[in-house]
């Protein structure tokens, strides 16, 4: 038997020898594959605003070569060459769900990977009353006014009571 053997193929050869000197032989060959990286997540589910960036980190490792690691999406940042972190991110990510494939490939060109979920929240608008309270006699109009703003959507404004005008789509 034989370990630590790198990736390739040997001819192994087996000679027996009698106590005369008599000689036999036999021949065969060994294929030593090479043993991916083994590449992990922290976690399976990241939760981001739209408005903040995603992250993730994980660990990988390869059992004699030197692994480089890439991200299907986003930002990957790698420490460490044969084993070690990374950590991804991305930003302005719109709201809903995204699956990130992580990849590590070693200098033998083998490979495995890892996913995650990502999943965006929407950011709810912001408004803003300029006066938090509005004093008016019963016969005379009431107003107040404020502004609105929403990270990126269109944004339509309603009052519980009365009529209200609107400038601006996004923000105003």
């Amino acid at each position: 038997s034989e370990s630590n053997l790198d990736e390739g193929t040997y001819t192994i050869t087996i000679t027996a020898t009698n106590a005369d000197a008599s000689t036999s032989s036999t021949s065969f060959t060994v294929d030593v594959s090479d043993v991916p990286p083994v590449v992990s997540a922290d976690s399976g589910t990241v939760n981001s605003a739209e408005n903040a960036a995603a992250t993730s980190s994980g660990t990988f490792s390869d059992y004699d070569d030197v692994v480089t690691i890439t991200a299907s999406a986003g930002t990957i940042e790698q420490t460490g060459t044969q084993s070690g972190t990374w950590t991804w991110s991305e930003s302005g990510l719109d709201e809903g769900t995204y699956t990130i494939t992580i990849t590590a490939t070693n200098a033998d060109a083998s490979t495995s990977t890892t996913s995650f979920t990502v999943h965006v929240s929407d950011v709810p608008p912001v408004v803003l009353a300029d006066s938090p309270s509005v004093a008016a006699a019963e016969n005379a109009t009431a107003s107040n006014s404020g502004t609105f703003s929403d990270y990126d959507d269109t944004v339509t404004l309603t009052a519980s009571a009365g009529t209200i005008e609107q400038s601006g789509t996004q923000s105003g």
